[in-house]
C-alpha cells in the first residue's frame, strides 16, 4: 500500500499544483499544510484568518464574478460581496478562475456546506447529472481488488439512489478507479440494509 501512496504523492509532485485549504484556521490543516509544503507535495494557499493579502485584494473582482455566475438565479451584487468573505465561496471562486488547481475542505464544515458552493460554482463535470463520492481503501496483504486497492463508492452522499443513478455512481466509480491505480476496475454492488 504504501507505494500507491507513493506513486501518489509522487505524481502530485510531479504537477506541482496549487491546492486550496479554506479552514485554515483549523490546527489540522495548518499542520497538513506544513507537511505538504515540507515535503514539496503541491503548492498550498490557507484560507481564514491568515488568507494572503493578494487573494483578499481579489475579492471585489471574485465577488463580481460571484454574482455574473449567479444572477439568473437572483444572487444581487451585495449577496456576492457578502458570500465572497465566507472561505468555501472564496476558495471554489479561486477554482473556477484557476487562481488554484484544487480545493480540499471538510474538516470543520458539513459534506453539505462544502458542497454548495463547489456546485453552484464549479459544477459537475460536462455530461454528468450527479456528484458521487467514493474512498480509496488501501488493504495490505490482500488478495483482492488492486493489490488490495479499493474505490468504496458512495457511502453517504447520495441517500437511496434510483437504478440510474447507481449505474451512474457505479461508472463514475471505475473511472476514478482507473484514473487512481491505472487498472481495468471490476465492479460489484453491496446491497445496503439495516
Amino acid at each position: 500500500m504504501t507505494s500507491f501512496i507513493d506513486q501518489i504523492i509522487g505524481q502530485a509532485r510531479e504537477l506541482n499544483k496549487t491546492i486550496c485549504l479554506p479552514e485554515g484556521d483549523d490546527i489540522r490543516v495548518q499542520n497538513a499544510a506544513k507537511i505538504i509544503e515540507e515535503k514539496g507535495i503541491a503548492k498550498v494557499v490557507m484560507l481564514g484568518s491568515q488568507t494572503p493579502a493578494e487573494i483578499e485584494a481579489l475579492k471585489p473582482e471574485l465577488a463580481h464574478e460571484l454574482y455574473e455566475l449567479r444572477k439568473k438565479r437572483g444572487m444581487t451584487e451585495e449577496e456576492a460581496l457578502e458570500l465572497i468573505n465566507d472561505e468555501l465561496y472564496l476558495a471554489m471562486m479561486l477554482l473556477k478562475t484557476k487562481k488554484v488547481d484544487g480545493v480540499v475542505a471538510g474538516s470543520t464544515h458539513a459534506t453539505g456546506d462544502v458542497l454548495r458552493p463547489a456546485l453552484q460554482i464549479v459544477k459537475t463535470a460536462p455530461g454528468s447529472r450527479l456528484v458521487s463520492a467514493f474512498f480509496i481503501m488501501c488493504v495490505p496483504d490482500c488478495e483482492f481488488g488492486e493489490d488490495g486497492i479499493f474505490v468504496f463508492s458512495d457511502c453517504g452522499l447520495n441517500v437511496n439512489p434510483d437504478q440510474e443513478e447507481l449505474a451512474c455512481i457505479a461508472i463514475q466509480s471505475a473511472e476514478s478507479f482507473e484514473n487512481f491505480t491505472g487498472a481495468t476496475p471490476r465492479v460489484a454492488m453491496l446491497s445496503h440494509s439495516t
